[in-house]
């Protein structure tokens, strides 16, 4: 509908972060995760936020508009899952 191009495979960045996990276990492949994430989620945000208050095509600012709180949201619980866990006594 907006004429956008859609890449057609994955790109060498995103091929190095995939080639990181497939390297990690346990603990270590949760934190960097984690840590992924909230990197993800803040430069969506970002982008989002940017085409919301700047964009040219009323479409697509409403929805941005209408999926940056869901995107706040994951990196609230991204942000809350990478705290060191209260244990219980």
């Amino acid at each position: 509908k907006s004429n956008t191009d859609i890449p057609k495979a994955i790109d060498a960045k995103d091929n190095k972060t995939i080639d990181a996990f497939t390297r990690l276990k346990g603990p270590a492949f949760d934190h960097r995760f984690l840590a992924e994430m909230i990197q993800a989620h803040q430069k969506a945000i970002a982008e989002f936020k940017r085409e919301a208050e700047h964009g040219t095509d009323a479409d697509v600012k409403a929805f941005a508009n209408s999926t940056l709180p869901k995107l706040q949201e994951h990196l609230e619980k991204a942000r809350d899952l990478s705290k060191p866990a209260k244990h219980a006594k």
